[in-house]
């Protein structure tokens, strides 16, 4: 019943009792009530309608922006009205999606006037990462009655908003392992290939004849061999366990914490001067620069690569003394993780577990977390991050 009782409607009703009232009884004083009430419902129909016409959607910045979660963008929309008389409490309505995923952004304008940029909002603001497109710009005015709201949609400019993660602080929980690397810039503490002088000492047989010492065997008269230090560098190789699809853009759950763990962990990695190596597609090569991995993970999906296909190809380029960090959720499967890290156990690596909890943790999530560490901690290294927004 209250759905059929709307304000427009009982005014209409209103109005054709006072119509037929005025006609039955011939009373001034009615058809008086019954013309005021037309022109009330006139402007309440008509004004709002008039308000937004003459409005467009122009674009004075960029078309592709690129920020940080929680970062306000400005990004140079505005309002531009063609005809001469104002529009008044007009409501502007942006939706932005990426994939499934769509964020609203609604803002409340007092007038809009000709000739005047009437700035939409300056600092967009998106809680969770993702590639999002401008996809609707809808203006509501219900001015100046309230009865009826008109409503228009607007041609939008084509905008994107690559909405990069916000690195979670982590610290690595162990010392730094070394692994030989011709090529590095760290020094081991023994001997080997490289081009840094370790030290020069007599000939020995079966030693490598091209590591004579000319000049010095000249000098004294003996072969002199010459030893170098071997050389080695850092490197972390990541992989990321996707979450399920629905939690996928909520900011506070599980699956988003474990992205903004990833980004720590690297941003961490390079600090330290570690090399790094990030599997995010089955088809790319592994991600090394900083910023193709926050571009990576800003679009990432759980969909990209299957774990076991990331852990071969692990398996297949790393060496000695290199390290492994394997970001999941909480609720991920222990035993079943075992199994899979089963091949790279037997190896000279390295390998430390992240647990991701939801920004907002029950004692379920905390119990979960607990017991896929205490099943993966006989095996491997693990570390539970604890949201820093608890």
């Amino acid at each position: 019943m209250e759905r059929w009782l709307s304000k427009s409607r009982v005014l209409l009703i209103l109005c054709a009792v006072l119509l037929s009232a005025s006609l039955n009884r011939k009373s001034p004083l009615v058809y008086g009530l019954f013309l005021f009430l037309v022109v009330l419902l006139v402007l309440a129909y008509l004004i709002p309608w008039l308000s937004l016409r003459g409005m467009s959607v122009r674009l004075d910045g960029l078309l592709d922006l690129e920020i940080s979660e929680h970062q306000g963008v400005k990004a140079g929309i505005h309002l531009h009205r063609r005809y001469r008389w104002p529009a008044f409490m007009i409501k502007i309505e942006t939706v932005w999606d990426w994939e499934s995923l769509q964020v609203t952004h609604v803002q409340a304008l007092p007038i809009v006037s000709k000739g005047s940029k009437t700035w939409m909002n300056d600092g967009f603001k998106f809680p969770c990462r993702g590639n999002y497109r401008l996809k609707t710009v809808a203006l509501t005015s219900g001015f100046p009655l309230g009865f009826v709201h008109a409503r228009l949609e607007l041609k939008c400019p084509d905008v994107q908003v690559q909405v990069l993660p916000e690195p979670h602080p982590v610290n690595w929980p162990s010392p730094w392992d070394i692994s030989e690397d011709p090529s590095g810039e760290l020094t081991l503490p023994r001997l080997g290939n490289s081009l840094e002088l370790s030290l020069l000492q007599p000939y020995i047989p079966g030693e490598r004849v091209g590591r004579i010492n000319w000049r010095a065997t000249a000098r004294t008269g003996e072969l002199i061999i010459q030893h170098f230090h071997q050389t080695g560098s850092i490197r972390l190789h990541v992989i990321i366990l996707g979450s399920d699809l629905p939690e996928r853009g909520n900011p506070n759950s599980a699956a988003e914490q474990v992205i903004r763990i990833t980004a720590g962990v690297c941003q961490a990695a390079l600090n330290s001067g570690a090399a790094l190596r990030v599997y995010g597609h089955v088809q790319h090569e592994p991600l090394q620069e900083w910023r193709d991995i926050l571009q990576a993970l800003a679009g990432f999906l759980p969909k990209n690569q299957p774990l076991h296909e990331a852990l071969s190809r692990v398996e297949q380029v790393c060496r000695p003394g290199e390290q492994l960090a394997l970001i999941v959720p909480h609720h991920a499967d222990g035993t079943w993780l075992l199994g899979q890290l089963q091949p790279l156990a037997e190896l000279s690596i390295q390998i430390v577990v992240w647990i991701g909890l939801p920004r907002f943790s029950s004692a379920k999530d905390l119990e979960q977390a607990r017991r896929l560490r205490s099943i993966l901690q006989d095996q491997v290294m693990v570390t539970l991050v604890r949201p820093t927004d608890e």
